[in-house]
Parts: structure tokens; sequence; C-alpha cells
């Protein structure tokens, strides 16, 4: 699959061909859906842009991938933030009312009982997306941005009051308390930045880097983040951090530096940026620092860590996907 993705990324449409000719998909709009839904590392962006298309084929498609999803039962604003967690709209109005339209018809068969008329989950839709953007840009100064008596107003007067105030209150507050973002797995942040030359290099060479250990701003659940020495242990085994003037071998366990590790069989996953997990939220770290900074999630625990430089960044992250890659093969085989 790779070399679907990373024609994905260039030709939607000519990386979905790739996998019909290769036979891995069927040429239906249910099969290419549920590709598009599944596949691990799909570009998302582009996802977004291929669902606008106007063209028939697409559209298709697009209500085919929102029937997989399952809608029912849901609150009108978690539908649409799952939907949107799938791909990341595109910025052109037309290709976003496309899309738009898709969702509601699928939502509305799914919750037959929440509108009376069709064209309010539509028109609540639209203004839910324009909320979540007025409410969660740093551009619009607060003094400008939507009230909630605003947002209710003006949805009672296009909807025609089908709708109750206290729905749309419960609409306002959940998108204000939580913005909707697009779910970025591992493998597409992998995908987003450049590594092919590590992609080159000796898996070798990478572990002697790393065992070497590196020194990283290390952000922790309390107080204020310190400095680290962030190694692989010799035998593979642990991700280790220490104060960054202690040499470290087997035998040596001064009193009072304690040996802090993750183990590498409880990797789960991996997370690029500033705001990845609940410690780096909480730390507030500057928006320029954001392309240093990456998590690495455990079984019980995340390791926090800002780079110095974006290389180091990379080969922490390569190595971790190298991991997560086995342990999925792994999974496979059994």
């Amino acid at each position: 699959m790779d070399q679907f993705l990373k024609e994905f990324m260039d030709n939607p449409q000519q990386a979905i061909q790739f996998l019909i000719d290769k036979n891995l998909c069927d040429n239906t709009p249910e099969d290419i859906a549920y590709m598009l839904l599944t596949t691990e590392g799909i570009n998302k962006q582009q996802l977004g842009q291929y669902f606008g298309k106007n063209n028939e084929k697409n559209q298709l498609i697009l209500e085919a991938f929102c029937s997989l999803l399952d809608f029912r039962e849901l609150k009108f604003d978690q539908a649409i933030r799952m939907f949107l967690s799938r791909f990341k709209l595109p910025g052109e109005s037309q290709q976003i009312d496309r899309i738009v339209q898709k969702f509601t018809k699928v939502y509305t068969l799914d919750n037959p009982g929440v509108f009376t008329d069709q064209d309010v989950p539509y028109i609540l839709c639209y203004s839910a997306i324009m909320l979540n953007v007025d409410a969660h840009s740093n551009k619009i100064e607060k003094k400008y941005k939507m009230t909630k008596e605003k947002f209710t107003q003006n949805n009672l007067a296009c909807t025609r009051n089908a709708i109750s105030k206290e729905f749309l209150g419960e609409l306002y507050d959940n998108i204000v308390k939580e913005k909707f973002e697009t779910k970025i797995d591992y493998i597409e942040q992998i995908n987003r930045i450049s590594i092919d030359e590590l992609k080159n290099q000796d898996i070798q060479q990478l572990v002697c880097f790393l065992q070497g250990g590196v020194n990283m701003l290390k952000y922790g659940r309390k107080g204020k983040p310190h400095m680290r020495k962030i190694f692989l242990s010799q035998n593979l085994e642990k991700i280790i951090w220490m104060e960054c003037d202690f040499v470290y071998n087997n035998n040596n366990n001064k009193k009072g530096r304690r040996e802090r590790f993750i183990l590498v069989k409880d990797l789960k996953d991996i997370c690029l940026g500033a705001g990845s997990t609940e410690v780096m939220r909480r730390n507030n770290i500057p928006e320029e620092f954001d392309q240093f900074c990456l998590s690495i999630i455990a079984s019980q625990r995340s390791l926090d860590l800002k780079a110095n430089d974006v290389q180091t960044l990379f080969k922490w992250v390569f190595y971790i996907y190298h991991v997560l890659n086995e342990k999925r093969e792994a999974k496979i085989k059994k």
C-alpha cells in the first residue's frame, strides 16, 4: 500500500485506479469507500479534495463513505465530529456544500426522528462548521466571536423555528468546548514529513545513534519541563530518560538518579506537534515549537519531548514507526 499512499498524495484518482488495476479493490463506490475509510496513512487533505469534486463517481463514493459510518443515536455535533475526523474539509464553499449534503442525507436516514424538515440538518451542519472556525481561530478577536445568543437567533430564523433553543444551545456549547479536528494517524504523520533519507539509512546506524542518546526537553504531568538525556537501551527493550550529565551503563546506578523508562513492547503510537497529548496541552507550548515536539505513547503513559532540531526528531519518529510497523506485521501473521 506504500505506492498507493504516495500516489494518493499527488493524484487520488490515479492512486485508486492503481489499486483497481492491481485487483486490490473492486471498482465500485462501496469498495472504494471502504478502502478510503480503512487504509491507515491516507492523506486527509487530499481525501477532502477528492470528496468535494463535482463528479458523479466521487459523490457516489462519498455517499458510500458516509453510509459506512454509524451515526445512529449520535447527537448531531457528535456525528459531525466523527465525520470530520476522517478527512480535512476543502476550502471552497461549493465543495463543502457537496460534502455537507451527503453527510446530512445519511445522518437523517440513520436518525429519522431528529429533524422534521430535511433542510434543517443541512443548515445546522453548515452553521456548525462556520461556528467551529469562528470559535477556534486565533485570528478572530474575542469581541468579534459568535455569541451563543446570536448563534441561536440566526439558526432559529434560518430554520423557521423548526428546532428548539435548547438544541441550538447545546450544539453551540459542545462546539465551543471542543474543536472539530481531523484525526491524523501516525503513518500519515510520518508521510507528511521528509524522512526519505532516513528510509534509506541502515537501521543499525539509527539504533546506534539512539543508543548514544540526545538531550531533549521533557514535559511532565507536574512541574516545569526539564532537559533530559533520552536514549535506547542496549538490549532495545527500553526508552530511557536520565539527567543530562549522567553516564549510563548497566552497573552504575548512582543513588538519587533513578532510571525512568517506557518499555518498547508497550509502545502504542507516536504523535507529532505540541497539542497531541494532555501533558503537552497543559504546558502551553508556543506555536513556533510545534515542529520540534513529539509524544511517544505507551500503554500507561506518554513520553512528551521537544527536540533541538528536526533531524533528531525524525530519527526518533522513524525508529518508533519501524517498531510499530513490525508489531503490526507480526500481528497480521498471527
